[in-house]
C-alpha cells in the first residue's frame, strides 16, 4: 500500500505540476531578458515582498516540489524528487526582529563570461556607479537605497549569479511596474542598462489620506512642536556629489513650557503612506537652522504624491539633569592605544557594560533598552580635557561600538553618557515636490 500510496502521490503531483507550469506560462509569458554591451545577459526571475522574500533560482516545477514534496523527497523506486533550497532574504535588527516588513525585492538573474563582471562597472564600484529604481503606469521613479544591492553566486562563474534589488518603499497603486538598472557613463551621465515590465504584487484599492494645511501644530505635555514646513525630491547630497538623489526635509519650530528652545532635536523619522510604505533613510542630517529644528533624510524617499503619516521621535539634545550623565572610570592607555578592559556597573535602572578592544574600539551597551529615552554620548576626553574623535562605528539607542583616535601623550581617557528623554509628535502632511 505504501508503494501503491506514492505512485498516487506522483501521479497527483505531475498533474498539478503540468497545470500549473501552463498556468505561469500564459500568465508570465515570455521570459524578459537583456544583453549588456559586455555580453553579460540580464534576466528577470521575480519581484517578492513582505518580511522575508524567497525566490527559487530554477523552474517553476522547482517551486511547485518545494511547496507539496515533504523536506526529505519522495522516492519511487529509482526516481526520486527532493525539494530544492530557495534563496531567502530578509533584513534583521540588532534586536532580531525583522525590519521594514512590507518591502519588496527584484531579483535579476545574471549569465556571462568567465570573466565578464555583472554589469558595465567594476563590482567593487557599484554603490556609486549603479542605481536601480521601481516606475509607476504614470512614469514616476521611486528609487532603491543605495548599498542594498546584493550578489548571490550559483556557481565557480562569478557571472552566474543573481542580484537582488531592495525597495523599502515603491508605487503600489497600479498593475504595471517598470523596473530599471542604470549605470553611470564617462561624462558621468547615467544610461540605461535594463528594464523589466513586471506585474505590481501588491495591487489594490488603497485609501487617499487628507493632507492639512501646514503649519500644524502638536503637543505632548509642556512641549509644543509646529510642523513648518515638509520638502521631498532630489538634490545634490554630500556623501553622492556627482548626483541628485532623493531626500525630505522637515523643519520644526519648537516651544517648551511656551517659550522657544533649542534643547531638543528630531533625531528620528517614521513615515509611512496610505499603501503601506514605509520610509527608510540610510543618512541622517538634524540640527537648528534659523532658529527651526530641521530633518533631513537622504538617500530614498516615499513618493511626494502620496500624503504622508509622519512620527517625529525629538530627543533632548542639551540641559541633562546631572543624574542623567554616567562618567566612566580613568581607562587607561598606552602609546595612544587602549589597554584592554572591561567593567560592569549599574545607573539608575540600568546595566552597563564596557568594553576596549584593538583598533582604539569601545563597545558599550545599556540594559535594558531605555523607555522614553535614549543613550547619547556626552563626551569622551582625554587627561589633557582634550576630545577625542571617532573614527568609525554604529552608535544606537542603547549602545554603541566606534573606533577613537586617541593620542600618543594620552595617559587615560574617560566616557560619559547621558539618558536623553524622547518624546513623539506625529503629523499627517504631503511634501512639497522639489
Amino acid at each position: 500500500m505504501k508503494g501503491y500510496g506514492k505512485r498516487i502521490f506522483l501521479a497527483a503531483f505531475i498533474v498539478a505540476a503540468f497545470a500549473v507550469v501552463v498556468y505561469c506560462v500564459l500568465a508570465t509569458g515570455k521570459r524578459q531578458t537583456t544583453r549588456l554591451p559586455n555580453g553579460t545577459e540580464l534576466s528577470f526571475l521575480a519581484m517578492t515582498h513582505g518580511p522575508s522574500n524567497v525566490c527559487f533560482p530554477g523552474s517553476v516545477l522547482d517551486r511547485l516540489i518545494y511547496r507539496l514534496a515533504p523536506a526529505k523527497g519522495i522516492s519511487i523506486g529509482s526516481f526520486k524528487l527532493v525539494p530544492v533550497t530557495p534563496l531567502v532574504d530578509f533584513w534583521p535588527t540588532t534586536s532580531g526582529r525583522v525590519a521594514l516588513q512590507k518591502k519588496a525585492v527584484v531579483w535579476i538573474r545574471h549569465w556571462g563570461g568567465t570573466h565578464a563582471p555583472p554589469f558595465l562597472v567594476a563590482q567593487a564600484n557599484t554603490f556609486f556607479d549603479v542605481r536601480a529604481t521601481l516606475a509607476d503606469e504614470s512614469d514616476e521613479e521611486w528609487e532603491m537605497r543605495p548599498n542594498t544591492l546584493d550578489l548571490r553566486s550559483l556557481s565557480q562563474n562569478s557571472v552566474h549569479c543573481i542580484s537582488l534589488w531592495h525597495f523599502s518603499a515603491f508605487p503600489r497603486r497600479g498593475k504595471i511596474l517598470k523596473f530599471r538598472i542604470y549605470g553611470r557613463n564617462s561624462s558621468d551621465g547615467w544610461n540605461t542598462l535594463a528594464e523589466f515590465r513586471i506585474p505590481n504584487p501588491t495591487p489594490g484599492s488603497y485609501p487617499v489620506w487628507k493632507s492639512v494645511a501646514l503649519p500644524v501644530t502638536q503637543t505632548n505635555d509642556d512641549m509644543e512642536v509646529s510642523l513648518v514646513d515638509l520638502v521631498s525630491g532630489t538634490k545634490t547630497i554630500h556623501w553622492m556629489p556627482k548626483d541628485k538623489r532623493p531626500f525630505t526635509m522637515a523643519r520644526f519650530a519648537v516651544k517648551q513650557k511656551g517659550k522657544a528652545t533649542e534643547a531638543w532635536l528630531p533625531d528620528r523619522m517614521e513615515a509611512t503612506d496610505a499603501t503601506g510604505n514605509e520610509a527608510e533613510f540610510p543618512i541622517i542630517d538634524y540640527g537648528i537652522t534659523n532658529g527651526l529644528a530641521c530633518y533631513d533624510g537622504q538617500g530614498t524617499s516615499l513618493s511626494p504624491s502620496e500624503v504622508w503619516r509622519i512620527r517625529m521621535r525629538f530627543a533632548q539634545e542639551k540641559n541633562l539633569a546631572p543624574e542623567r550623565i554616567w562618567t566612566s572610570p580613568e581607562i587607561p592607555v598606552r602609546g595612544g592605544n587602549l589597554v584592554p578592559t572591561t567593567l560592569t556597573t549599574n545607573f539608575q535602572s540600568y546595566q552597563i557594560t564596557l568594553a576596549c578592544a584593538a583598533r582604539n574600539t569601545i563597545r558599550l551597551k545599556m540594559h535594558p533598552m531605555p523607555k522614553d529615552a535614549r543613550m547619547r554620548l556626552v563626551g569622551f576626553v582625554d587627561n589633557h580635557g582634550k576630545r577625542i574623535e571617532h573614527t568609525s562605528g554604529f552608535f544606537g539607542d542603547d549602545e554603541f561600538d566606534a573606533q577613537w583616535n586617541i593620542s600618543a601623550e594620552a595617559a587615560w581617557v574617560t566616557v560619559a553618557i547621558g539618558l536623553a528623554e524622547t518624546r513623539h509628535f506625529e503629523f499627517l502632511a504631503q511634501p512639497a515636490r522639489q
